[in-house]
């Protein structure tokens, strides 16, 4: 027998102030290894200049992205975004939504005009480099940067035409 109940499906919307406790501590548990970041998410959604997507399904958070808007330097340039964070609750990984999540997130910043966008991740999260290569980002060499935990970050980035 073929069951023909409707399923929910994953929904992304932008993210509301009811959202903050579930992003700050998805990306604490998610990031535990990097430092705490609760006091660093904190403040980066208190900023004027970043945007939540929060994937839902049926009512349910399953995960976000956190992008931010960075001013271009100097005349005629245009402005970059940044994807600060990205996470999903475990059960719900590898099935599409983060890829779902990223390309919101980038929409998001195209709508800022972004030229592009850049994120950093831990050089040790092989397959979160890989997650980001397959959707178009590719190594950045920039000045060397850390996490609190003392880890390694690398730089990636994406045009965004």
């Amino acid at each position: 027998m073929i069951d023909s109940t409707p399923r929910p499906r994953v929904e992304l919307r932008l993210g509301r102030e009811d959202d903050r406790d579930f992003i700050v501590e998805l990306a604490a548990a998610t990031f535990a290894a990097l430092g705490d970041y609760r006091a660093t998410m904190s403040s980066w959604l208190a900023a004027a200049d970043v945007g939540a997507v929060v994937a839902t399904e049926g009512g349910e958070r399953l995960g976000f992205a956190l992008v931010a808007a960075r001013r271009a330097i100097g005349f005629a340039r245009r402005p970059t975004g940044e994807l600060l964070a990205i996470a999903l609750v475990p059960a719900r990984q590898g099935r599409g939504i983060g890829r779902m999540l990223l390309e919101r997130a980038e929409l998001v910043a195209r709508g800022w005009r972004a030229a592009e966008m850049r994120l950093h991740t831990a050089e040790s999260n092989v397959r979160a480099q890989r997650f980001f290569a397959a959707a178009g980002y590719r190594r950045h060499p920039s000045r060397p940067s850390v996490y609190p935990s003392g880890e390694q970050a690398l730089e990636m980035v994406k045009p965004l035409r």
